[in-house]
């Protein structure tokens, strides 16, 4: 039976997903990524607000 991927599915997986490549995923990053894939946030949105936290500079 084929079944349709949620946001929510997708969401949880790519975190798990990158988890498993040992990367560290905090709770804000985490809020981060569930804003922007429900459309609270932009990417571009989410992008600065990590580059704002790491002192970087966007492009």
């Amino acid at each position: 039976m084929n079944k349709t991927m949620t946001i929510e599915s997708a969401v949880k997986n790519a975190i798990v997903s990158s988890k498993m490549e040992g990367f560290v995923q905090t709770k804000d990053v985490e809020k981060l990524i569930y804003d922007a894939a429900y459309g609270k946030i932009t990417y571009a949105e989410a992008i600065n607000a990590l580059d704002n936290k790491w002192n970087r500079k966007s492009k």
